[in-house]
């Protein structure tokens, strides 16, 4: 693409052509493609340089946390599509997000806590409803205190302190 620095990003672990970074001052693209069942497929991906940036340093703490609890994704993880929300309780909050790994993993659902000192935690990352019992300590219950969670026991449960 003209006028833009290209990057080949090598995929091993799947049966893909190499993935291609365009980057600009104004403006950041990934193409990238797939073996299919019946051919193949092309994603591009295109973001505004300046807003990327930004996006990028607002997550930047999330991506950490993520990284430092599975070290062995670390390479190229992004968080996306982060909500930050209040918690019921007073002084905690809570995000969730999706995590997509570069190597091809589908995204996942993403969860995350700030406690009263400020301090952001990392909870999990799971597709399922996570199980009430999960939420195993003081903070995670004050934090997601009723929110839906998976008991066997019962139709229907929430966090509770």
């Amino acid at each position: 693409m003209q006028g833009l620095d290209e990057k080949i990003i090598p995929d091993t672990k799947r049966n893909t052509t190499p993935n291609k970074s365009f980057v600009n001052a104004f403006v950041r693209c990934r193409l990238s493609t797939e073996q299919l069942t019946n051919g193949h497929g092309l994603q591009v991906t295109c973001a505004n340089s300046a807003e990327y940036e930004k996006s990028a340093k607002q997550t930047k703490q999330f991506n950490d946390l993520f990284t430092a609890n599975h070290p062995s994704k670390k390479k190229d993880v992004v968080i996306a599509n982060l909500v930050q929300d209040a918690s019921p309780t007073r002084g905690y909050n809570t995000a969730s997000g999706f995590v997509q790994l570069q190597d091809g993993e589908e995204p996942v659902p993403v969860y995350y806590y700030q406690t009263p000192d400020k301090a952001w935690h990392y909870f999990t990352a799971t597709p399922v409803l996570i199980p009430c019992t999960d939420y195993s300590t003081i903070d995670l219950k004050k934090a997601y205190f009723g929110t839906e969670c998976h008991d066997p026991a019962v139709e229907f449960a929430t966090v509770n302190l």
